[in-house]
């Protein structure tokens, strides 16, 4: 991961849309302290977000493509969280698939919950001493 950050451009990409719903479920499987209005709540958001096509310095929300110029492959400016729109980077994409891959092993094979958990644990200490250097 190391090497990924050390050699990250740090410049905008677009991201597929496959991402902001790897992101939506990552949400929706945190827990809540306080189950009934979080919920609620965070349902509005993602409803909201699903039919949102607000624009961002002028630029649609989100554009089909592919390289022959069909609408077949989906692709957004940024990402959403929480209701508030984000510009990523490539290694942010990589990183949301490594967090969403962890938690559907974490429910697909309850017995791994344990080792899952701490393994995400690692990979968020190592993520915030790379990239929030002070």
């Amino acid at each position: 991961m190391a090497i990924m950050v050390e050699n990250e451009q740090w410049a905008h990409v677009e991201v597929p849309v496959d991402f902001q719903q790897m992101l939506n479920e990552i949400i929706k499987s945190a827990p809540n302290d306080d189950e009934g209005e979080d919920d609620h709540r965070l349902e509005g958001l993602l409803k909201k977000q699903g039919s949102d096509q607000s624009l961002i310095s002028g630029l649609p929300s989100t554009h089909s493509f592919n390289k022959k110029g069909n609408e077949d492959s989906k692709m957004s400016i940024f990402l959403n969280v929480g209701g508030q729109n984000h510009f990523v980077v490539g290694f942010m994409l990589l990183f949301i698939k490594a967090m969403h891959d962890y938690i559907q092993v974490a429910k697909n094979v309850p017995s791994l919950t344990t080792d899952v958990l701490h393994r995400i644990f690692d990979l968020l200490k190592v993520f915030i001493s790379l990239v929030f250097i002070t």
